[in-house]
């Protein structure tokens, strides 16, 4: 009987030790599990941070690019030449007035659109003369018809696309108060300029990537018609 107790309380002993065990185990798998876990959070929180930091650095270089060009957007869109050159559809004063504008201001291309926004004449550089074929988004359009003034981000077969779009109106309406008479939009590819003004910024060497531009800045895919 005695010898019977003692192999009792060994068998107790082994089960409290395992119990104990598997107690430590549990609490092991728990706190890696909430390790990972928090580093987890730790990385996304990092990522998106940095998302939000090259989105905002991207939105500056954008702004300090758009200065000029949208100056001269502004003087051709309260333009009644303009406005008659878009009821028409007469593409030879587009090729002597819109022309000229890519040139001066290292433009791509330029489209001008009804009020149904149907692109009704269109003007490329020779480098990229298919460019004056392409479609642009409608959601595009729709942008620059309620704000007035609107810029964004398309990609293309040969990169990002800055477009700068327009409402366009008679010459004694430079506040854009009455209704518009079509949409004017210029497009430029993000190049070298643009890829310095974002190292100095973000303090790093750029490379346009498909990563480099975020995803929030991009509208629909630009294809050809």
């Amino acid at each position: 009987m005695e010898h019977f107790l003692v192999i009792m309380r060994k068998i107790s002993t082994y089960y409290k030790v395992l119990l104990s065990l598997l107690l430590l185990l549990g609490i092991l798998v728990l706190v890696a599990f909430f390790a990972y876990y928090l580093n987890k959070k730790k990385a996304e929180v990092f990522v998106e941070s940095n998302v939000r930091q090259l989105e905002y650095s991207v939105r500056q270089v954008l702004a300090l690019n758009e200065v000029s060009v949208r100056q001269a957007i502004t003087d051709y869109t309260y333009w009644d030449d303009m406005v008659m050159a878009i009821a028409k559809k007469d593409t030879n004063w587009a090729n002597e007035n819109i022309a000229p504008m890519l040139i001066t201001f290292h433009l791509e291309a330029a489209w001008a659109f009804d009020t149904l926004g149907v692109c009704v004449l269109s003007e490329a550089s020779p480098s990229y003369n298919w460019l004056g074929q392409v479609s642009i988004p409608s959601n595009v359009i729709d942008s620059v018809r309620k704000h007035k003034f609107y810029n964004t981000i398309i990609k293309t077969q040969a990169g990002y696309l800055e477009l700068i779009g327009s409402t366009v109106h008679i010459t004694n309406d430079p506040n854009r108060v009455l209704r518009s008479h079509g949409y004017y939009i210029v497009g430029r590819f993000l190049g070298e300029p643009f890829r310095n003004n974002l190292s100095r910024i973000l303090v790093a060497r750029v490379e346009l990537t498909n990563e480099i531009i975020p995803s929030g800045l991009i509208r629909n895919h630009c294809c050809p018609i």
